[in-house]
């Protein structure tokens, strides 16, 4: 959960989103974000209006997406996010997936509960235990 926006405490985060999403954007290996307000996703929205932030991207590979996690924006929103967030557990999934292919919410919510109650896997992992596109551990 997070606080709400219109809370004072949490306008320096949302200063910063849009400039970090447009580093993001413009990033090696970046192809694409989630943004809540262009699709209709019923459980999208059921998650957001009870309180949730989701963030949702596809890179090319790990090595993009962990380049762009040492970008200095998106590095000084990360040190402060216990100021604005809840942790839940896990909170973070990584998957693969086929060329031309987007990722969906409902996909992220299922790879979420394989993470938390089978543990990390090739249709499931971390950034700790990754795992290759052919599925072996890395």
């Amino acid at each position: 959960m997070l606080l709400a926006e219109d809370d004072p405490a949490f306008e320096p985060f949302l200063r910063e989103l849009e400039p970090v999403s447009a580093a993001a954007a413009a990033a090696p290996g970046f192809r694409w974000q989630l943004d809540s307000e262009q699709g209709a996703d019923p459980d999208l929205t059921a998650f957001e209006d009870e309180g949730w932030l989701v963030n949702m991207s596809l890179w090319d590979s790990l090595a993009h997406l962990q380049a762009f996690m040492g970008h200095a924006g998106h590095q000084a929103l990360m040190r402060r996010r216990r100021e604005w967030f809840e942790r839940p557990t896990p909170h973070l999934v990584l998957w693969w997936l086929p060329d031309h292919e987007l990722p969906t919410f409902s996909d992220a919510i299922a790879r979420l509960n394989i993470l938390a109650t089978q543990g990390p896997s090739a249709r499931a992992f971390t950034f700790q235990f990754p795992f290759s596109a052919s599925g072996s551990a890395l």
